[in-house]
């Protein structure tokens, strides 16, 4: 899911937020976001961050606050790229910078449906690396010990065969 976040001066702050094998979730927090989320940030100062996480914090508490608080302001980093497209500069620059360069991972290693031989697993490692990623992100612990052991080896053997 993309999320949008648009200040009245025309700038606008995007961010995405992945949902894993949750089926009905990004429609869940799309009526989050504008019912609840939406009317508490409305008009509010992008150049306030914490000031923003705070007023989600008391209109959210007996929600289940700490991620919804934290969309707008801290995780989603909408806020964020408003207040560095605002002053020209990007984020990590504005948050003082200490290096230009930040290595990276793929999250790709998801569990796919009807994937028993692993062959989708391994291709989406494969692709990621191919695009240039030397580290990649799967998921474990959903079965067995056994399968954790099989996913973890052939990631390790398609990273290390592709050069990552």
């Amino acid at each position: 899911m993309v999320l949008r976040l648009r200040t009245d001066a025309g700038i606008t702050g995007w961010a995405t937020v992945s949902f894993g094998m949750i089926a009905g979730g990004p429609r869940v927090v799309q009526t989050i976001l504008e019912q609840e989320v939406k009317p508490v940030i409305l008009g509010m100062d992008p150049a306030f961050p914490r000031r923003i996480r705070a007023e989600l914090w008391k209109a959210l508490e007996y929600n289940g606050v700490a991620g919804w608080c934290s969309l707008p302001s801290r995780r989603g980093h909408r806020v964020w790229d408003i207040l560095g497209k605002s002053a020209g500069l990007p984020v990590y620059k504005m948050l003082g910078a200490f290096r230009d360069r930040m290595p990276v991972y793929s999250m790709c290693g998801w569990y796919y449906d009807n994937d028993g031989d692993l062959a989708r697993y391994k291709r989406s490692i494969a692709q990621a690396c191919e695009q240039g990623y030397h580290a990649v992100k799967i998921k474990v612990g959903r079965g067995p010990m056994e399968e954790d052991v099989r996913r973890i080896k052939l990631a390790f053997d398609v990273v290390g065969k592709t050069g990552g």
